[in-house]
């Protein structure tokens, strides 16, 4: 395993080729600057917190590429179609968005963009378009920004002039805004090889992922989806595969689960209905804290009366893995049979 060439201990690397690919694309840039993310501990931030800010960072390299005409195949316009719900998280939440956009509004007037710049009027038109504009700006309040703007005034040098502040101002407002995209929109990429196929899966990586931001949740959906772990001709490693969970009629709306696909209550001998109406309750809650909508699926309107859904329970005998013990789900390979992603069951 191969480090990083300045001593990070935050990123390491499977070949030196790999390691010099990260350096001259994004880590020459984050590397000075990982310490900060991680230090997010310090202040009881938790793991999820620390990957997210780590995602956003990365969205925020990617962009000063792209600004730098480096084309890549997502653009950060694809990413800012997509909704924030800025409005809707709780308070708590909202200050801890705030304290990663400072850090990463941080990282932007730091690392990205001062060997851009030659005067005043290069950072204003730098600042301004470096992120997409937004009427949401206007509606977005950050706490104590005159005393995070001065510590900035001071380790960027940054005039104190009204027009620097206001466009500051702006991109801060933008990261935040950035943030919020990222919480509603990311998905997550999850392996069984940490701890093996009887236990619940673990999340190793994840990416924001435009066009999927496009399609809507049902609780029985007929899409599901795997992250690509190997390159080959039309895929490559960290690409998402939407596969269809069964016959699709014409003109039918295409929805994936936000969720974790459950299936205990499906399996057992016996089910009670209010043992089924709970369960429902308790999927509608999270889906309204975390996505803010009301599920009004097929599935969720038979739960809420006590009977299991069909289309659930077709859903489950044609994909779940048939070992008893086994968490995982059948997903196609690309040498077209159905396999388990946790232990590898072919059927």
């Amino acid at each position: 395993m191969i480090g990083c060439r300045q001593d990070c201990r935050h990123v390491f690397y499977c070949s030196d080729e790999c390691e010099q690919q990260h350096w001259d694309k994004f880590h020459q840039y984050e590397c000075p600057f990982l310490d900060k993310i991680f230090a997010l501990h310090d202040l009881n931030f938790n793991d999820d917190v620390i990957n997210y800010a780590r995602l956003v960072m990365r969205m925020l390299t990617q962009r000063l590429l792209e600004v730098l005409h480096k084309p890549h195949d997502m653009s950060i316009k694809d990413i800012w179609t997509s909704r924030s719900h800025f409005d809707k998280f709780s308070i708590e939440k909202k200050k801890e968005f705030e304290v990663v956009a400072k850090i990463l509004t941080e990282y932007i007037l730091t690392r990205l963009i001062p060997d851009k710049i030659k005067d005043i009027h290069d950072f204003i038109d730098f600042t301004q378009s470096f992120l997409p504009d937004t009427a949401d700006v206007e509606k977005v309040e950050i706490n104590d920004f005159e005393f995070w703007f001065t510590e900035m005034a001071h380790f960027c040098l940054l005039l104190n002039d009204a027009t620097i502040i206001e466009v500051t101002k702006c991109l801060l407002i933008k990261v935040y805004i950035l943030i919020c995209m990222e919480e509603i929109n990311a998905l997550f990429h999850i392996t069984f090889a940490l701890e093996g196929y009887t236990q619940a899966p673990q999340t190793y990586a994840m990416g924001m992922y435009p066009l999927a931001a496009f399609v809507n949740h049902s609780c029985s959906p007929n899409l599901a989806r795997f992250p690509v772990q190997e390159d080959r001709e039309n895929v490559r490693v960290g690409d998402v595969v939407f596969f269809a969970t069964r016959s699709l009629k014409k003109g039918e709306e295409l929805c994936y689960s936000y969720l974790e696909r459950e299936y205990e209550l499906y399996r057992k001998e016996q089910v009670s209905a209010n043992e089924i109406v709970e369960a429902q309750a308790k999927r509608e809650q999270r889906l309204k804290e975390e996505f803010f909508f009301d599920c009004d699926c097929t599935r969720c309107f038979n739960e809420t009366k006590g009977n299991l859904d069909t289309s659930y329970v077709t859903l489950i005998k044609e994909l779940k893995c048939t070992k008893s013990e086994c968490k995982g789900w059948l997903i196609p390979s690309f040498e077209k049979y159905m396999r388990c992603e946790a232990c590898g069951t072919s059927s």
